[in-house]
């Protein structure tokens, strides 16, 4: 018996999955016909209208989202002693929210206290030169 050569093999081997995808091309088209496939297919086409309407809803929301973090931008410039702001909404923070800047705050506060243990004669002397001092820069 001659052995085959591997292109021969090959070759056959081709020849065989086109009657073999013939086969199950003819299976596919019964089992589409079945009550369950049809059912499944119902399904997926619920499943693909849902998820165009979420693409959908998304973008909205991307929209609004950026219009809203715009929007909080010059507002929060509004509020002159920088110790609190709106934040923006994110997919993390989805809801209004305030932040306090702790920083500006403890800031603030150590100037504050800084002036109030000054001695009594030096805090006068010390508000007056703050006055001067705001009036000559402004």
């Amino acid at each position: 018996m001659k052995q085959i050569r591997k292109f021969e093999q090959d070759a056959i081997v081709n020849e065989i999955i086109v009657g073999v995808n013939e086969r199950i091309d003819l299976a596919i088209k019964q089992e589409e016909k079945t009550k369950e496939y049809k059912a499944c297919k119902r399904l997926s086409d619920q499943i693909e209208k849902i998820r165009s309407q979420r693409d959908d809803l998304s973008g909205e929301l991307n929209d609004l989202e950026t219009m809203y973090n715009k929007f909080i931008r010059p507002y929060n410039e509004t509020f002159s002693d920088k110790t609190y702001a709106i934040n923006p909404i994110s997919y993390s923070n989805p809801r209004i929210s305030w932040s306090k800047n702790a920083w500006a705050l403890r800031d603030k506060v150590a100037d504050k206290l800084a002036i109030a243990l000054l001695d009594p004669n030096a805090q006068s002397r010390i508000k007056d030169i703050i006055k001067a001092i705001a009036k000559e820069v402004a």
